[in-house]
């Protein structure tokens, strides 16, 4: 740019002010020039800071956290309900009802999963089928044990075979909440 007031012998003040001038206006002309990229540079950083580490949006993690804390809260709630009727059952009684209401509930829901619902569709589905039915056998044995006594015939072999299963299915289990989780990052 000229300056019009230009004179000779100006002090070096003005002349390094005019040369500062000189170069902010060649920046801002070169940022002029680069808009468009500019803007879409600006989008794009607006967009990743919506998202979290996950690249899940904010709104989703939002979600996700307060799906947690409900969790969080219906667990301390049933640890204290459950601590409140202890008091009502005699020694060990809570506990035994407890187990058959457990192996009970179990069944029932194997068998609504089971029947009502299409599990095989994904290997989710058969994963919870699965750990449904062994906990459901796990839990029955623990409630014959309980009612009956432990000396019936056979029990070590069914035991081992019953933990062996669960077992198993928790680990399947894992592994296809792993292997889910791969294919949801890609």
């Amino acid at each position: 740019m000229r300056w019009p007031w230009s004179c000779e012998g100006s002090p070096p003040e003005v002349e390094h002010a005019r040369e500062a001038a000189d170069l902010a206006e060649q920046k801002r002309d070169a940022i002029h020039a680069r808009g468009p990229e500019a803007f879409a540079l600006a989008a794009k950083g607006r967009e990743q800071r919506a998202r979290n580490h996950f690249g899940e949006s904010i709104d989703l993690a939002m979600k996700r956290r307060a799906c947690m804390r409900r969790a969080i809260a219906g667990a301390v709630t049933t640890t204290a309900a459950a601590l409140a009727i202890m008091p009502m059952f005699p020694e060990r009684i809570g506990a035994n009802v407890a187990i058959v209401v457990i192996a009970s509930l179990s069944w029932v829901l194997v068998a609504l999963y089971g029947l009502r619902s299409r599990w095989q569709a994904t290997r989710g589905g058969r994963a919870v089928l699965y750990l449904a039915f062994a906990l459901a056998a796990f839990t029955t044995q623990v409630a014959v044990s309980v009612w009956i006594g432990s000396a019936y015939w056979g029990r070590n072999e069914i035991r081992f075979v019953l933990y062996f299963g669960l077992a198993v299915t928790i680990a399947h289990l894992i592994w296809t909440v792993v292997r889910a989780q791969k294919e949801d990052r890609r």
